[in-house]
């Protein structure tokens, strides 16, 4: 569930966060940052067909992949996929089709 507390695209709080993937035919991922603390669970959720979760930048010592399989490889709607993060820092990332069209988002785990 999401909080209430929303400021300049960023939500934050304690709590595990879903990430909305292409709501609406759009090509974002809703809401574009949080910020979480170590130890949270972050859920993408397509909510469209041909999209992905692939890393730009990881914190040193992060083994993140993003979604499953090679960066071309998309999902469609109803996929969910799921990550804990447990090290400190910023996790950018993107949708590899929608890439050129700004189709990116960054978690910040304190």
């Amino acid at each position: 569930m999401l909080g209430t507390g929303v400021l300049g695209g960023c939500l934050s709080d304690s709590r595990d966060r879903t990430i909305a993937v292409g709501p609406g035919h759009r090509t974002v991922f809703e809401p574009e940052a949080v910020t979480v603390p170590s130890g949270a669970t972050i859920t993408w959720v397509l909510k469209s067909d041909n999209h992905n979760v692939v890393p730009a930048t990881v914190p040193a010592g992060s083994d993140w992949e993003g979604t499953p399989g090679r960066p071309s490889i998309t999902y469609g709607s109803g996929y969910s996929y799921e990550t804990t993060f447990t090290i400190s820092g910023t996790y950018d990332y993107f949708c590899q089709p929608h890439v050129d069209a700004g189709m990116t988002g960054s978690v910040v785990v304190e």
